[in-house]
């Protein structure tokens, strides 16, 4: 028995040999970092220290440090080490708001053992675009609880805090082998996220294990950013808040993230109201797991090139444009070639009716591809992913205008558009038209369900649209359509009945807000009660991705509908004078007036505007003849 004590004491004492090393700092420091009266002034000294004792260690800030350059100590250690602000529950921040680790200038932390963050206070010191890259080099890396962030931006690298999971171009000690896995946990603080390397041309085969449980995170790039290619990702988010994108892999010019592998993104919880977009695009698997999450239907309509995401009710299919749509090429009877996208929802049937929705793109999507329209939603194309993965029964139809021409010029609103009469649509405008008609004769269409949407110069051709066909569309969203409303009065009464909901942000620089505004009054000044205007505060013109993540577009978009035979009347209507003579069809109209046909199934023959007296020839029948006076019924 006493031999058993004795070990048992022996033990003990070992441990205690082994304990946690602490060393204080702080700027001007010059004692040995023993206790907190005595802090060193080096973070250099403070870690020998950690390293020379052996073991686990923590740094305590106990006042001001400033660090004044890159920081690395290419000295690899399997244990952690803490730096810190509070330690044996005295927090030195308390009363002290000078006890802060100060930013003077854009600097490198970079770390050669798992390092931990926690109840610290990171100060940009007020100085122009300080930042801090932590360049984990492969180690766990923890930002913990409680730390706190005075300054940066937080949306540049360059004026940010950033984890990097993995190595930095320039650094000594990167690993040499490439399946290595990253390890970053986020609890608070504000940061931005990289889960591998940065401007690093080496290609890994390892998982990035990304977890946000709080702070506040801008944008998480689950790859390599900038040069080489990422692996896997395993990303869980259950607190926190999420603002701008989070990119399993994607391509953008700006800031290409890489990657490769598989993506399992796991969402239980957080604040997504920041939150543009979530990137798939991976070569193997990527998928969403939503199966904890209250809010599912907030996180798919930002989701975008993934392959399925899980509920509490299983597995579902997502669904991306550019896969799903076919590929054609229309020509019209000006022999425009345009080549189009068209979707058909699964199952379809000739013995059903489908909605139809007419998507018109920006500029940014012209050309000749017939994919890039579908590819670019910051050009429009995201609400088209949100509708076709929100309700699939229904027909979708995307068009490409060439890169030489565009949809309308001018807009409706501006100066130079008196009215339709009297400009012209487009060639590209037209055939685009004449598309929509082709798909309404031939395929199984709800006549009083076709809808119109577009963004920017797609925008502008869904105003000039709505404005050309007022019978035609059940309704309309035009995005940062317009930028200047000068004579939109000219043009506002031609809105009042169609149920119209448009977008624009109030920083756009492209397109002025001035012009949706304008149009917006002039058409509420006509006594129209169907438009809604969202103005999205901050916002430039690329909305693309902000417009999907508004709550109830798809629910309010497909619960409008056209009652064509609303009205219906046997007699003749002045000012406007209809007869039949033999199979002419003869109308004349004392001043402007648009002039729709049908048949008595609702399908639309053909819409003319006019002045004067025209004939038409119709075959023996019925038909149903409305105007902006009302409807008529006649019999040929």
């Amino acid at each position: 028995m006493k031999h058993i004590l004795l070990l048992l004491v022996t033990m003990a004492c070992g441990w205690n040999l082994q304990a946690e090393t602490v060393v204080y700092l702080k700027t001007g420091g010059t004692g040995n970092g023993a206790t907190p009266t005595t802090p060193t002034g080096s973070l250099n000294t403070a870690y020998k220290a950690v390293e020379d004792a052996g073991g686990e260690g923590t740094i305590v800030i106990v006042d001001k440090f400033t660090l004044t350059a890159a920081f690395a100590r290419n000295i690899p250690k399997s244990d952690n080490i803490t730096i810190t602000s509070k330690y044996n529950d005295v927090d030195y921040r308390d009363g002290n708001a000078n006890c802060v680790i100060d930013i003077s200038k854009g600097l490198r932390w970079t770390l050669y053992r798992p390092t931990s963050f926690e109840n610290i206070t990171f100060s940009d010191a007020g100085v122009s675009a300080p930042y801090i890259l932590f360049v984990a080099n492969f180690h766990p890396i923890t930002m913990g609880e409680g730390i706190e962030v005075n300054g940066f931006p937080t949306t540049e690298i360059a004026t940010a805090l950033t984890i990097l999971g993995g190595a930095q171009s320039g650094q000594t000690g990167a690993p040499a082998t490439n399946d290595v896995n990253p390890n970053i946990t986020v609890k608070s603080g504000k940061f931005i996220v990289i889960g591998f390397s940065r401007q690093m041309d080496a290609t890994y085969t390892g998982t990035a294990q990304i977890v946000v449980s709080g702070g506040n995170v801008h944008n998480i790039y689950c790859g390599n950013l900038n040069s080489g290619l990422g692996g896997s990702v395993n990303l869980t988010v259950s607190g926190g808040k999420i603002v701008g994108n989070i990119y399993a892999c994607s391509t953008n010019s700006s800031r290409p993230n890489y990657a490769s592998g598989t993506a399992t993104l796991t969402f239980t919880g957080g604040n997504w109201n920041e939150l543009h977009a979530i990137y798939g695009n991976m070569d193997g698997l990527s998928q969403v797991d939503l199966s904890n999450h209250a809010h599912p239907d907030s996180i798919v309509r930002r989701m975008y090139y993934f392959d399925k995401y899980i509920t509490t009710e299983g597995e579902v299919p997502f669904l991306t444009p550019k896969e799903v749509f076919e590929s054609a090429v229309f020509t019209d009877n000006e022999n425009t070639d345009l080549p189009y996208r068209i979707y058909f929802p699964e199952g379809y049937s000739a013995e059903k009716t489908y909605p139809v929705l007419l998507y018109m793109h920006g500029n940014g999507s012209r050309g000749s591809d017939n994919e890039k329209h579908l590819s670019d939603g910051s050009d429009g194309s995201g609400l088209l992913s949100r509708i076709l993965n929100w309700d699939k029964e229904c027909i979708l139809v995307a068009p490409q205008c060439p890169s030489e021409s565009e949809w309308v010029r001018p807009y409706p609103g501006n100066a130079e558009y008196a009215s339709p009469e009297v400009v012209p649509m487009g060639a590209y405008l037209s055939a685009a038209k004449s598309l929509l008609d082709y798909v309404l004769a031939t395929y199984s269409v709800d006549k009083e369900r076709v809808y119109i949407y577009g963004a920017s110069n797609g925008g502008g051709a869904t105003w000039d649209l709505l404005a050309r066909f007022p019978d035609l569309f059940a309704a309309g969203i035009p995005i940062c359509g317009n930028g200047e409303s000068s004579n939109a009065s000219a043009v506002a009464g031609l809105y009042v009945n169609t149920p119209i909901w448009t977008f624009h942000g109030d920083a756009d620089e492209t397109l002025s807000v001035d012009g949706t505004r304008g149009m917006v009054e002039a058409i509420r000044a006509a006594n129209g009660d169907k438009i809604i205007y969202t103005e999205l505060p901050g916002k430039d013109h690329n909305i693309g991705f902000d417009v999907p993540n508004v709550d109830g577009i798809p629910e309010w978009l497909f619960a409008q509908k056209k009652d064509l035979l609303t009205g219906i009347s046997e007699k003749v209507l002045n000012p406007i004078h209809i007869s039949v003579n033999g199979k002419m069809l003869q109308i004349v109209a004392a001043g402007f007036t648009d002039i729709s046909v049908y048949n008595l199934s609702g399908a639309k023959l053909f819409h003319v505007r006019m002045q004067g007296e025209q004939s038409f020839a119709l075959a023996k029948g019925a038909y149903i003849v409305k105007t902006n006076q009302g409807v008529s019924k006649i019999i040929v």
